[in-house]
């Protein structure tokens, strides 16, 4: 049974923000899981995490200062919902119920006291609510992370396997190396990759990080010219060691472009704020300004350091949610009303979608569009196969752009669940997994399958197959086994 809509909010310590831990949900259809959750002691850093069920069934986290995440998880008989939030070794379950309160943009007390593990639910436990409550984030409104599909790309469409690949390296020390490189489909390179060639730690303003990027660029597309190439580019943080993005940054004039101390009134007193570090300045972005939205369209969105740069395919956007994002601390450092981050989050997203909207028209793409935020969306585990599989074999799948992940203990299952859902636009292989981390090439990217002759079958519970030009994938979740007869 699948329902509407579920959302469960919790509050944890920054330091837990990454443990693993699940939750069987009690959900009811259009129910809204709130509660203001802590630890005990109360943590004066917390972390802010929803958990939202779609009537598909598709389970997604929201974790400030993180952002957008899929949360592997199944709708189990009962009216129960298991959800694990990935990052360490093993999970603790506990049930917790629905509030009877629908607006998720309040805090509002459970109607009980619920325990889990040692977190426990305001204002019912024994613990004193903190007198202040960061605010919560709006609801989304970018496509990227409001769980609605976004806009197709423009360019030409690909069945070819490991054309359908994906990475997001980043090599500190220097160029990547072309013969790695060219065996993949998409590439998008973070801001650090070759960043002992550009950074200039004693004068930030001659960095030529973005210079490099585009050089990776060429010497990615020299070796395999169909490879597409994603530079980095972070929507809540100007960097001065971005030349696009310095022009503004050292300018006087453009101080209305970024978020500035405010004197409780809402108007900035004229001191841009900082969070400098070792490569240089980090200004935010005020997007709230429209002048913004066109200066990011036409020179750090596009320009000749971006995607007019016949080298670059596209743009990574990162913290494209808005403020706090990965900087908690900094409304309460600038004053900011609860209202005044609303709005600015809220404006970082409209102006998203509008940078968005543009890559599309020149045939050009943004890394988050692929509903992954800054991974890769969808990774099959045995726990979560049926439920994902049920969830992605529809034949809305084929008119929404897709990434997955690769379960590298699970190789021949993670190739063939992507190649039984797969549509037109979409790829499997890494998101953001560190630097100096190359991901592994497995030899099941290079079968070569041909085209689609169907869409994805449900042969019989928790069987999936896809019958295609050059043979046969399939997936059966509930013997954990995969075919790919290529």
């Amino acid at each position: 049974m699948f329902f509407e809509f579920c959302n469960m909010k919790l509050f944890l310590p920054t330091f837990f923000a990454f443990l693993v831990f699940s939750a069987l949900v009690t959900c009811q259809p259009a129910c809204v899981l709130t509660g203001n959750w802590t630890s005990l002691p109360v943590s004066s850093s917390l972390v802010h995490i929803e958990v939202f069920q779609n009537s598909n069934g598709s389970l997604v986290v929201h974790a400030t200062p993180w952002g957008w995440q899929t949360a592997p998880g199944q709708v189990l008989p009962g009216g129960l919902v298991s959800v694990t939030f990935v990052g360490a070794d093993s999970p603790s379950i506990s049930r917790i119920t629905p509030s009877a309160y629908p607006d998720y943009n309040t805090h509002e007390p459970a109607p009980n006291c619920t325990a889990m593990f040692n977190w426990c639910k305001f204002p019912y436990c024994p613990v004193p609510e903190p007198p202040v409550w960061p605010p919560w984030p709006p609801p989304a409104v970018a496509c990227g992370l409001s769980r609605q599909p976004c806009p197709m790309p423009t360019w030409e469409p690909t069945w070819q396997l490991n054309a359908s690949t994906c990475m997001q390296p980043a090599n500190l020390t220097g160029y990547l190396d072309p013969a790695a490189t060219a065996r993949w489909g998409l590439i998008s390179l973070d801001w650090a990759n070759a960043h002992d060639l550009w950074v200039n730690f004693s004068d930030p303003t001659q960095a030529s990080c973005e210079e490099t990027l585009v050089e990776q660029a060429r010497r990615i597309k020299a070796a395999n010219p169909n490879t597409r190439v994603f530079v980095y580019r972070n929507m809540e943080l100007a960097l001065e060691w971005l030349a696009s993005e310095r022009r503004a940054m050292l300018n006087s004039s453009y101080a209305g472009f970024f978020l500035q101390y405010e004197h409780g009134t809402g108007h900035g007193n004229g001191t841009v704020y900082n969070e400098p570090i070792p490569e240089g300045s980090q200004y935010f972005w005020d997007f709230r300004n429209k002048l913004v939205w066109q200066y990011w369209i036409d020179v750090i969105a596009g320009g000749p350091l971006a995607t007019d740069n016949p080298w670059v395919d596209g743009i990574f956007t990162d913290d494209f949610s808005g403020i706090p994002a990965e900087h908690p601390n900094a409304p309460s450092n600038m004053g900011l009303s609860a209202q005044e981050v609303i709005d600015i989050a809220t404006a970082t997203q409209n102006a998203w979608t509008a940078v968005t909207n543009s890559l599309v028209a020149k045939q050009k793409y943004n890394w988050q569009m692929f509903g992954g935020y800054d991974g890769t969306g969808p990774t099959i585990t045995q726990s979560n196969c049926q439920a994902l599989m049920t969830q992605l074999c529809q034949p809305s799948t084929q008119q929404v752009p897709l990434m997955m992940g690769v379960n590298q203990a699970a190789v021949d299952q993670s190739v063939a669940a992507f190649l039984v859902v797969r549509g037109p636009y979409a790829y499997i292989g890494y998101g953001w997994i560190g630097q100096n981390v190359f991901p592994p090439w497995f030899d099941q990217f290079d079968l070569d399958v041909g085209k689609p002759l169907e869409l994805c079958t449900q042969t019989s519970s928790g069987v999936f197959s896809r019958s295609w030009s050059n043979g046969l994938a399939a997936i059966d979740c509930n013997s954990w086994t995969a075919t790919l007869k290529f």
